[in-house]
């Protein structure tokens, strides 16, 4: 890798000795040049809690290290004060004496700057460099210590006893040394391995050899490896958390005194079916860390045999004219491709898609040659100062050779080039901003000037002071510095602000952004006047796209006047704000959403419609309810964009007008003490996490007492939790008699100090806790709370067999491994009744690495595959189960339509009416994320069997962050036993034409859940349940007919039937007449 600077052994000797004579011939000399005496020496990068990183000095003066930056290419931190690095020896720096250290799992490059932002060191790793990533509880050291020759592939090595504070003594880099070399892998699910191919001439003894990667497998004693044979390590064999990622991972081979001998990385998918392999076997470079490095070729599956090029080969893009990344292209340019080979294009083979002229395809030109290059010659010129993005599709090319396999591209080709003229002027913020709802500024500006109209948590907003007077440009800009940034230099509103550094587009936000590349520099030239607000009125129409409406106001000071209602309570996002940053969802009046209606997802998505108030800028909102009343009269501030939402961040403490509506209701019917019942329910608590540091991906900001561990404050807010939590298993949920449990900590004590909370709040049960390790990197689990008065006859993690012979594909692919919990209700009686509860949690929508999706829906779609399937096995093997939790997808998404795809088992939300379908309300708009789908043996109701009621609890989501104990509703199923319940006896007529009408009442029977009143002019009428429709049905044994009054031609005769839980109807009772006598059936 390049390097700022060189470094060797003579050189720190001599820069030594002439700094030692000039430290004793002054002691007013400064400290040695650190760019040739401190380097990075050891680092850990996981644990999370435990990410540190070594120092050393090989000088004989110590030198201070304060204030420096450590960075790590996504992020930053500064060392603390009275920092030393002594001489001739080390400094570890952590959390206890540099800012939150966030080093890479997965690789990053790692450098240290001094005080003037040069940089004096830097290692690169894993998916970045040629060091190797260190795995859970390792270090990567430099070996020899403390010595830097300029090649991050030999001079560091994995220690896995980490030396911290002390010199490495671990083993040192060999790599080449052996005839032993990683030939073939492939990361694909399902089908990964690793494949070992000895090049020597004689066999070498495998044992205590270690492949690694993010985890170790140790070669067993006795496995050797034949000269030119292959050693293969199959998926079956790796380690649990040994995780090769088909898009990109890195794998290291230690020999049996663990020198590292070779290393191959990729970094993207070699396709289904394929491998990364050495062609030939063997062959390449042994400190690789991408496949073009090595190189490694991507080709069909040679494991355990030679690799051999494959002959026939793709049809691919040899050249274009423009080339990617060509400049100064001419308006009136022919696009000309030349192919691998001759090939057919077919349909719309090509896309050019440019910011200013558009989109063109094939009507939209026209094309000649072939069959091996093309010229595309555009109907329309192209324009002056454009990009212009070029994709050829693999679908619509193929070659024309018979020799197929492969017949077509293996993946579509994309390149860019931008057109000619002048750049465009980027001098001023409206500039930056420009006309189009992207910039054609980003990149590094310098000194672009504006007044700061508000400083939110992690960085400020800033405007032109005098505007360009185009209402179709925005003057104003955000400028984003890091979640931990504290505005240590006091900026405030009213500032006049010079800002240098580096323009971005960040979820179409345009704003500065900071990074230890390009830094951003804040100069403060004066004060300034706050620019006047532009008026804006509230998103009143859900059909409107939301940039044509506000982008053109991006960043600027704004002012609004609304009067509407609630939808998505008061949220306070975390921030180093008293208040937080509040946050109210409201729709206005005047929209055409009507009135105090809820807004559901899959009404109006993309949250049209709703309009958005924030208090980011560090000041205070009231603490609304869902439909409360809330209005505002020309309230100003700041219109940020955020995440496909755009938000009044208010600048003041607003004057608002509100008032407390009636709150959605929260009531839920308990268990009935006189009936056979049971109810089940289901609680994503939300960060349910204790106060305590254990090294196992526990401790973030969702941790009470961040970021001290064991402190007294962090112990109230996790008993304040634990107590809000307890509150809603037993007043709101009514002491539900087993509840499945997400976003708990996965730690015993978590679950006891719950259980021990809700006996505390319902002494009239014993409660006890369970959980299985998820395997979630941040530690969160899913358990199980049941009272005394259940049965727990176990609880499995849902890994391995039985349950891979359970799904599709044979392999279970939980993101965070689930309880399977089996429970047993009635136990000993005649009722008795066994319920497997799976409490789930899906992969969030936060994509990373592992998700081939935006969003991460790949990975849900196969965890709902993989619960659909259990639930299948239970259905088809008689038994019961239910499956629920929180599944991060919505009602009509593709992960809930797998699920729903099956004739097993059945979303119980269906049950419900649409505007009654909620569990959570995200930016207002209200969804189901937390299901429960029950195996149809137990949802058809059959007599005798159980009857079974459905509902969330709204006890959460519609409320304020200070009022709730979680984001999310609980939901409950209650079951009812159904047996035969016999006819109503002595139903009578007590007033006859009464006030109300006429009131009828008759004797309760057993076990029914509702009574049926019939009614006719018939005295011998005989209603059949099954197919006529009641005049009315109640839970009550009264009833009062309104509709008899007023006719007093017609007489009126009633009879009555009992409805037990499953909805199975009783013979009819005795017939009543308009008179209190007996009727005597007739002919």
């Amino acid at each position: 890798m390049t390097r700022l600077h060189t470094r060797n052994l003579l050189v720190i000797l001599l820069l030594a000795l002439t700094l030692t004579l000039l430290t004793n011939a002054s002691t007013s000399q400064a400290a040695p040049s650190a760019s040739t005496t401190i380097l990075i020496n050891e680092f850990i990068a996981t644990p999370t809690n435990s990410e540190a990183i070594e120092l050393c000095n090989a000088t004989d003066a110590p030198i201070d290290v304060s204030g420096w930056t450590i960075d790590w290419g996504y992020g930053s931190t500064t060392i603390d004060a009275s920092q030393i690095v002594p001489a001739n020896g080390y400094l570890v720096l952590n959390d206890d004496n540099t800012g939150d250290i966030g080093i890479s799992n997965d690789g990053t490059v790692l450098s240290i700057k001094d005080l003037s932002s040069t940089v004096i060191d830097s290692v690169a790793y894993g998916d970045d460099g040629g060091a190797p990533k260190p795995e859970y509880n390792y270090s990567t050291a430099r070996v020899p210590n403390c010595i830097d020759a300029d090649n991050d592939a030999a001079d560091w090595n994995i220690d896995d006893s980490p030396t911290m504070g002390s010199a490495n003594d671990g083993p040192a880099s060999a790599l080449g040394s052996s005839t032993i070399t990683i030939n073939e892998v492939t990361g694909e699910s399902g089908a990964s391995f690793v494949e070992l191919y000895n090049s020597g001439s004689s066999s070498v003894d495998l044992s205590n050899w270690r492949i690694s990667v993010d985890d170790s497998y140790d070669i067993p004693s006795g496995q050797s490896i034949a000269a030119g044979g292959f050693w293969v390590l199959d998926e079956a064999n790796f380690p649990q958390y040994f995780n090769m990622d088909a898009h990109g991972d890195n794998i290291y081979l230690f020999n049996n005194t663990k020198e590292r001998v070779d290393q191959i990385g990729w970094n993207s998918d070699p396709g289904t079916g394929n491998s990364w392999n050495r062609l030939p076997d063997g062959a390449g470079a042994h400190n690789g860390w991408r496949e073009d490095l090595t190189p490694l070729t991507a080709q069909s599956v040679t494991k355990g045999y030679t690799n051999v090029p494959s002959g026939e080969q793709a049809p691919d893009v040899a050249t274009t004219t423009p080339a990617d990344g060509a400049t100064d292209v001419a308006i009136d340019a022919n696009i000309i491709v030349t192919f691998s080979e001759a090939v057919n294009v077919t349909g719309n083979w090509f896309l050019i898609d440019c910011t200013k002229s558009g989109q063109r395809q094939v009507a939209d030109t026209t094309v000649t040659g072939g069959p091996t290059t093309y010229t595309i010659d555009p109907t329309a010129d192209f324009t002056a100062v454009e990009s212009c993005h070029i994709t050829i599709y693999k679908d619509n090319v193929t070659d024309q050779d018979t020799d197929d396999p492969p017949d077509s591209m293996e993946a579509d080709f994309v390149w860019d080039f931008s057109t000619v003229g002048a750049p465009p002027p980027c001098s001023t913020i409206p500039q930056i901003q420009g006309t189009d709802y992207w910039s054609n500024c980003q990149g590094h500006q310098d000194n672009i000037q504006g007044c700061i109209t508000g400083v939110s948590a992690k960085g400020f907003y800033f405007q032109d002071v005098n505007g360009d007077g185009d209402p179709n440009s925005s003057d104003g800009i955000y400028a984003y510095f890091y979640s931990s940034w504290d505005n240590p230099n006091g900026l405030a509103p009213g500032d006049l602000v010079s800002v240098s550094g580096m323009v971005t587009e960040y979820y179409d936000t345009t704003e500065f952004a900071n990074s230890s590349s390009d830094p951003l520099h804040v100069n403060v030239l004066g004060n300034c006047t706050l620019p006047p607000p532009v008026v804006i009125l509230p998103d009143d129409d859900p059909a409107a796209d939301l940039m044509t409406l506000y982008e053109q106001y991006e960043g600027m000071r704004v002012k609004m006047s609304f009067d509407g209602w609630v939808v998505g309570a008061t949220r306070r996002y975390r921030s180093r704000y008293p208040a937080g940053d509040p946050e109210i969802a409201f729709v206005d009046h005047g929209s055409s959403i009507p009135d105090y209606t809820r807004v559901f997802e899959d009404d109006y998505p993309g949250y049209q419609g709703i309009s958005y108030l924030s208090g980011g800028l560090g000041h205070n909102l009231p603490d609304l309810d869902f439909g409360d009343n809330l209005a505002g009269t020309n309230i100003t501030g700041v219109l940020g964009y955020q995440f496909s939402k755009y938000a009044l961040l208010v600048d003041s403490d607003p004057a608002l007008t509100t008032v407390d509506n009636q709150d959605v209701s929260t009531d839920v019917t308990p268990l009935d003490p006189e009936k056979k019942q049971f109810d089940v329910c289901n609680f994503n608590v939300e960060n349910l996490f204790d106060n305590i540091d254990d090294g196992q991906g526990d401790w973030g900001d969702w941790a009470p007492g961040y970021p001290t561990s064991g402190s007294a404050e962090g112990a109230a807010e996790y008993q304040a939790k634990i107590d809000a939590v307890a509150t809603v298993f037993v007043d709101k949920m009514k002491s539900c008699m087993v509840v499945g449990v997400e976003e708990v900590e996965g730690k015993q004590q978590v679950y006891d100090n719950l259980a021990a909370a809700v006996t505390v709040k319902d002494p009239a049960h014993t409660w006890q806790a369970a959980y299985v390790e998820s395997g979630d990197s941040r530690d969160i689990s899913q358990g199980f709370l049941w009272r005394e008065d259940v049965t727990k006859v176990s609880i499995t993690p849902v890994s391995g067999s039985p349950y891979t012979g359970w799904v599709s594909d044979g392999v279970l692919d939980f993101v965070r491994t689930p309880p399977d919990g089996l429970f047993r209700f009635y136990a000993g009686s005649t009722d008795e009744i066994d319920l497997h509860f799976y409490a789930v949690h899906f992969k969030s929508k936060r994509s990373n690495s592992s998700c081939t999706t935006p969003d991460c829906t790949d990975k849900r779609e196969k965890e709902a595959a993989d619960l659909r399937d259990i639930l299948s096995h239970h259905q088809q093997a008689g038994e019961n189960a239910l499956g629920g939790g929180d599944f991060n997808d919505t009602i009509g998404s593709s992960p809930i339509n797998i699920l729903d795809g099956s004739t097993d088992s059945k979303n119980l939300f269906y049950d419900l009416d649409h505007d009654q379908r909620w569990s959570y309300v995200f930016s207002g708009e209200s969804e189901v994320l937390d299901h429960m789908y029950l195996t149809m043996n137990l949802y058809q109701e059959q007599t005798p069997g159980w009857g079974h009621d459905f509902g969330p609890i709204h006890c959460d989501a519609d409320f304020p962050s200070t009022e709730r104990a979680s984001d999310h509703d609980p939901v409950r199923a209650l079951f009812s036993r159904c047996v035969t319940v016999t006819a109503p006896e002595n139903a009578k007529i007590v007033a006859n034409a009464g006030v109300n009408g006429i009131d009828l009442n008759w004797d309760g029977v057993s076990l029914s859940a509702s009574y049926q009143v019939w009614e006719s002019a018939n005295p011998y009428f005989s209603p059949d349940p099954q197919t006529d429709t009641p005049l009315a049905e109640t839970e009550n044994t009264t009833y009062t007919d309104e509709n008899s009054l007023g006719d007093p031609a017609t007489n009126h005769y009633y009879t009555i039937t009992a409805v037990n839980a499953c909805g199975n109807a009783s013979a009819l009772s005795n017939r009543i007449g308009e008179f209190d006598f007996a009727l005597t059936p007739g002919n």
